[in-house]
């Protein structure tokens, strides 16, 4: 080989080692192998060993590498040294003051007598196995815990694994889910945002990624998860997996749309409860939302209301307990109050209201706001005054009725201690009973001749023969009770002879003659004083009805009547601007017009006050009615009550011949609720359809007529009470007070029924239907 040869190929080898991912170190052995000199070092093994080449050549390894005999490396140099045969040095921490670094090491002689040691350093490697072992440690502590679902997905979507819990959250078994990917898992509508996020996470744009999104169950219902999903990459950064943690929040979710309805409903129940209703600031007392009913109560808009204070719209009679009671639920002595206090309207007028009060607080119990429920009850208060004399009337009557039970009480008691002398002559009946074989053992004339029979009759009568009870055993009841206290006063009632039924006051007293025990009862017949007491009974029930009524009736006709006078007023001022000028003349004719209808009006207010007040009185006869012809005078009439106004009627019928058992009220019915129908519609063109069907309820055949009108329509929550009396069909009506009271009170009478539905169901704003339901006579 020449020499050029030789410095080519040297070149080569040096290039060769310099390049190496290995370190590679020379030594020569010093002093018979006690130590060693580094002789050459490539440049993986100057990063390796942190060193320099320069700064280590010619120099001893245990001068550069001080814990090499410590790390067992350096009694292997030897041995190689020694032997000439090569060794490989296991995985090792090496580790002095300068470096540490987990290395393995091959070591072999050449011909030379130098060794050379080949090491790599595999610390980083080893760190990463160690961070990978706890890493998968900690992944399956989660995978195995049960509290978080946990699943591995591959690049595809495909489930590669999946826990325990998620199998169960969505319903699959293990071998099931493993066919899925998580697009057929996921809601559709949440899917798009999950495939962006998980593009991105493979792109490596973010490293992981959170979400709560819909998934689908095995059983196909929808199921909320909040989600985390990150990467698991190899040691080139390539996408292995993802690794998804998934929280199951379906019953949160819930919690959520449960506590917005609720909010809706209280939205709702706020703005449109008949009650007046306000939300109350506790630190300055300051009306912060209130109701269209406390604002109509009071006599304030909504923008006047809101900023007063309690006190402000308080009576100051009632004002300290008012906001002492405040206080105390407040501090949470209690959790609410109802007052009955006043209120001071805008107008300065009192109002009575029931308030009920109470506190909204947070979760920590820490008080929010009060809110408050208002009911108007000025006109009870007002009725109770007047009802007040006549209550102490019937309670004069209720003493002097129980001053005459006393006395005769007291009369009965009296009889007993001359029970000896008076026994024959007295008024009251007198019997002597055996407690054992229920036989009468002495009686006195009276008794068997109140109860119809002779002597020698009921001489053969035992006690239950004419003692009205429903059991046996509550007569042997009362005869132990009667032994047992000794005496008793009660009220029972007796079968005479002919089967009429006696009421009886008895004065039972328990008696021993030779220590055998009997009852002495003397009884009184009170039959003739149970009926007094009935009658005075029904006298003051029809006696505060009447009373009512004449306040109802009253309070509606000076309203309506009120209303009445002051149109007809308006009409005569302006008619009496309008007469010196011919070209007003077709105005003081609408105003005649108005007038007219304002005169019939009252005429209407008081035949409907005469025909409620004998509805309320008398019993109604029924005869067999034509409906038919009752409806098209109705039609008729309203028509002429409002020529001005385009009215359409329709009329549609099932039935071949409308007979009804009614009487000539049945006009009135039609007539009101088409009048009602033509008053509450703002449209240019009111269209009424009348529908005839029949209809069997329970047995009973009815013909049911539906009056169907595109008027302004009656909200859910006033159609309950529409056809109580005085309730107006909307807050603005001016109508007849009485109108659909009168309506229900007749149809009652016929044993008929009426109700309002919406014209379009659901949206009460299209109008009504009025339905009322009428016996066929047919």
């Amino acid at each position: 080989m020449t020499e050029k040869s030789i410095f080519e190929s040297s070149r080569v080898f040096r290039e060769l080692i310099d390049n190496m991912g290995s370190g590679v170190i020379v030594y020569e052995a010093y002093n018979n192998g006690k130590d060693f000199i580094i002789r050459d070092i490539n440049n993986a093994g100057e990063k390796i060993s942190n060193v320099m080449r320069n700064d280590i050549l010619g120099k001893f390894v245990t001068e550069i590498f001080p814990g090499i005999k410590e790390f067992g490396l350096f009694n292997v140099f030897q041995k190689v040294w020694k032997t000439g045969k090569s060794k490989r040095y296991p995985l090792s921490m090496y580790k002095d003051d300068r470096i540490s670094r987990y290395v393995k090491n091959y070591v072999y002689k050449i011909p030379s007598g130098h060794i050379v040691a080949i090491y790599d350093d595999i610390t980083e490697q080893r760190r990463a196995n160690e961070d990978l072992i706890k890493s998968e440690e900690k992944y399956q502590s989660i995978y195995n815990s049960g509290a978080i679902g946990v699943t591995k997905v591959s690049m595809k979507g495909e489930v590669l694994e999946m826990n325990q819990y998620l199998l169960d959250f969505f319903g699959y078994l293990e071998e099931e889910i493993k066919l899925k990917t998580f697009m057929e898992l996921t809601h559709p509508e949440d899917l798009n945002s999950d495939v962006k996020f998980f593009n991105q996470l493979m792109e490596g744009k973010i490293d992981h990624y959170d979400m709560e999104k819909r998934y689908i169950h095995k059983d196909a219902h929808i199921i909320w998860g909040s989600l985390t999903v990150s990467l698991v990459r190899d040691l080139d950064g390539n996408p292995l997996y993802a690794v998804s943690l998934v929280q199951d929040i379906t019953e949160n979710k819930k919690a959520e749309e449960q506590l917005k309805e609720s909010e809706e409903r209280f939205r709702k129940i706020f703005e449109e409860s008949p009650l007046g209703m306000a939300i109350i600031n506790l630190d300055n007392k300051l009306i912060i939302k209130v109701n269209f009913m406390l604002c109509s109560m009071l006599g304030y808009n909504e923008k006047e209301l809101i900023g007063l204070t309690i006190p402000e719209i308080t009576h100051p009679e009632d004002l300290e307990n008012n906001m002492e009671l405040l206080e105390k639920i407040i501090r949470g002595d209690i959790p609410f109050f109802t007052i009955e206090k006043r209120y001071t309207k805008k107008d300065k007028q009192i109002m009575w209201g029931n308030l009920t009060a109470s506190i909204i607080r947070d979760k920590n119990e820490i008080p929010l706001y009060g809110i408050g429920m208002i009911a108007d009850i000025t006109e009870r208060k007002e009725t109770e005054n007047k009802l007040k004399e006549s209550e102490e009337e019937l309670l004069r009557l209720n003493k002097e009725l129980e001053q005459r039970v006393e006395e005769r009480t007291e009369e009965f008691k009296e009889s007993e201690a001359k029970y000896r002398t008076l026994f024959e002559q007295a008024a009251d009946s007198i019997v002597l009973i055996d407690t054992e074989t229920e036989d009468l053992v002495d009686f006195n004339d009276k008794m068997y001749e109140n109860l119809g029979y002779s002597r020698g009759e009921f001489n053969d009568i035992r006690v239950l023969d004419f003692v009205v009870i429903e059991e046996n055993e509550d007569y042997e009841s009362h005869i132990k009770k009667i032994i047992r206290e000794g005496s008793d006063i009660f009220e029972s009632k007796y079968k005479t002879k002919d089967g009429k039924i006696r009421d009886v006051m008895i004065h039972a007293k328990a008696i021993k003659i030779k220590d055998k025990q009997y009852i002495h009862s003397i009884i009184r017949d009170i039959t003739e004083f149970k009926e007094l007491e009935e009658k005075i009974k029904k006298s003051e029930e029809m006696f505060r009805k009447a009373y009512n009524q004449a306040n109802l009736y009253k309070d509606i006709f000076a309203h309506d009547i009120n209303n009445i006078l002051q149109n007809i007023q308006s009409s005569v001022e302006l008619s009496s601007l309008y007469l010196n000028s011919p070209e007003k003349l077709h105005t003081i004719k609408e105003l005649y017009e108005i007038i007219n209808e304002q005169v019939n009006r009252g005429k209407k207010l008081i035949k409907n006050i005469q025909k409620i007040t004998e509805i309320d009185d008398t019993e109604i006869e029924l005869e067999k009615i034509n409906a038919t012809l009752e409806l098209n005078k109705a039609i008729d009439f309203t028509k002429a009550n409002f020529p001005n106004r385009n009215l359409n009627f329709q009329f549609k019928s099932t039935v071949k011949r409308m007979y009804i058992l009614a009487n000539n009220l049945l006009l009135d019915v039609f007539e009101n609720i088409l009048i009602n129908a033509v008053r509450h519609n703002d449209k240019s063109n009111i269209q009424i359809i009348i529908d005839v069907n029949k209809q069997t309820v329970e047995d009973k055949e009815y013909i049911k007529i539906e009056f169907k009108d595109n008027g302004l329509g009656i909200s859910d929550y006033r159609k309950k009470d529409i056809f109580e009396k005085g309730t107006r069909t909307t807050q603005k009506s001016k109508g007849m007070g009485l109108g659909l009271s009168l309506v229900k009170k007749i149809v009652d009478s016929f044993h008929g029924d009426i109700w309002v539905e919406d014209r379009i169901k659901g949206d009460y704003k299209q109008g009504c239907n009025f339905v009322v339901l009428l016996q066929n006579a047919e």
